[in-house]
């Protein structure tokens, strides 16, 4: 189990899918490229998504340093993403009005 960062120390930690969001991206351009022709490509591209969605394992990522740490579990402790902790690591502050954990 793993409570802080391996690389920083850090004990503000996320998890999220361990996949390469270019090649994610690159999927989804793909598949609307082909939608003004016929919406089949475009429910494929949806399927394949799912499938490996449910097949890639989750990571956990340092909101300091950006470490990854594969083959752990995930502790309840740790939240998926949230943009207003990731705002404060690199601006030093939230946005005005925004609400950690929402």
């Amino acid at each position: 189990m793993i409570d802080r960062c391996a690389a920083c120390d850090h004990d503000q930690l996320y998890f999220q899918k361990d996949f390469n969001r270019k090649t994610g991206i690159a999927l989804v351009v793909l598949g609307a490229a082909f939608v003004p022709w016929t919406i089949i490509p475009l429910i494929g591209v949806t399927i394949l998504d799912y499938i490996i969605w449910k097949v890639v394992k989750d990571v956990i990522v340092c909101y300091q340093c950006q470490a990854v740490h594969r083959g752990y579990a995930i502790p309840p402790a740790i939240k998926p993403f949230d943009l207003v902790v990731h705002d404060r690591h690199v601006y030093g502050a939230a946005p005005p009005g925004a609400e950690e954990g929402h």
